[in-house]
């Protein structure tokens, strides 16, 4: 079983991969003059793909490979991020349309809030493993006689 101090490092690592696309993915999207707010909300959701593939094989190591267990860690993953989608957009708008400042702030604040609360969630229901028994086609514990 892997160690917290390395499952956070590597959540640390696949994190700052996974941020640094929305970042560019924000950054390259209000430049084409689509507004904070929806450059924000786009990119949240066209990194999700490579967020579920990034801690999925760097964090959670071997999460995504039993076929069985995917349907159940995509929903999970989806509506963990579906919460981390209304920080991102919110915070956007607060940045740009409430503190009058720039999208990056917007971007500082997501970087700082969604992190934080994904890695308790994953942890404990995203990419947690069934009992070996809940797993179709698994061996089944013996029974007490």
């Amino acid at each position: 079983m892997m160690r917290l101090g390395e499952r956070v490092l590597r959540y640390v690592v696949a994190g700052l991969g996974t941020s640094l696309c929305y970042t560019l993915l924000v950054v390259a999207l209000v430049h084409a003059s689509l507004s904070a707010v929806a450059a924000a909300m786009l990119g949240f959701v066209l990194v999700q793909p490579i967020g579920l593939v990034m801690h999925g094989t760097i964090t959670y190591p071997g999460a995504l490979r039993a076929r069985a267990h995917l349907p159940r860690v995509g929903a999970r993953f989806m509506l963990t991020n579906t919460a981390g989608f209304g920080v991102a957009s919110g915070s956007m708008a607060l940045a740009t349309s409430v503190w009058h400042a720039s999208y990056l702030w917007g971007i500082a604040v997501t970087w700082v809030l969604i992190p934080i609360a994904n890695f308790l969630i994953y942890l404990i229901w995203v990419f947690r493993q069934p009992m070996p028994h809940a797993v179709p086609g698994a061996a089944l514990p013996p029974r007490p006689s």
